[in-house]
């Protein structure tokens, strides 16, 4: 069975470029570091989990209590 071509559908990058503008400009350059914010922090989730550490735990691996948000700046 073919099956029939949707022409009202974009791909990943269309969208984003549409929602947030070109590469270089303030919004998409904001968007693309948020999402790489996104993406170290369901590895970390990922990799606790894996290990089966509560957040309390890991927290006190690394010397910081449970709220501690990582951010390029900590």
């Amino acid at each position: 069975m073919k099956k029939a071509k949707n022409n009202n559908l974009t791909d990943l990058d269309q969208f984003i470029e549409k929602e947030y503008g070109k590469r270089g400009t303030k919004k998409r350059e904001d968007f693309e570091a948020g999402y790489e914010v996104f993406k170290l922090g369901s590895i970390l989730h990922e990799a606790r989990l894996a290990k089966g550490l509560t957040q309390e735990e890991l927290a006190a691996k690394v010397g910081k209590n449970k709220s501690f948000h990582f951010t390029k700046n900590s």
